[in-house]
């Protein structure tokens, strides 16, 4: 099976949108998707803030309106229809630290807490790697 994997870095609306996104037409299309959240990506998804626009997105009157016109759905739901269609969403550990965080605390939240470790034997195992 070919496998993709995503790597999002970056909190805000866009590069959660662009992951979730990417990974939800991936799954759709047969392929096997991983994704790990880093830093702002994954503050954002665990506070609950990954269908925000912000002031500090490009286009947020744009997004805003594509969403309140139904042209675009929650980042949220598209993540867990997703999840539900076998997208996997992993946490790096050292984010989950640096958060002041407990990998039990987020057990609920994704399927696994990684590290770099793991990562790099995915990224020389993964057909695609995209990082956001």
């Amino acid at each position: 099976m070919e496998r993709l994997l995503l790597l999002c870095e970056r909190g805000g609306y866009a590069p959660l949108h662009q992951a979730v996104s990417a990974g939800a037409a991936a799954v759709a299309q047969g392929i096997r998707v991983d994704l790990v959240l880093f830093h702002g990506a994954l503050a954002g998804y665990l506070d609950g803030q990954i269908d925000v626009i912000g002031a500090d997105h490009p286009h947020a009157a744009e997004a805003r309106a594509a969403q309140e016109a139904g042209r675009t759905g929650p980042v949220s739901e598209t993540l867990g229809a997703a999840r539900s269609s076998g997208l996997r969403l992993f946490a790096c550990s050292a984010s989950v630290v640096l958060q002041g965080r407990e990998p039990a605390e987020i057990a609920n939240d994704v399927d696994e807490v990684v590290g770099w470790p793991t990562i790099l034997n995915w990224m020389s195992s993964a057909d695609r790697v995209l990082y956001l």
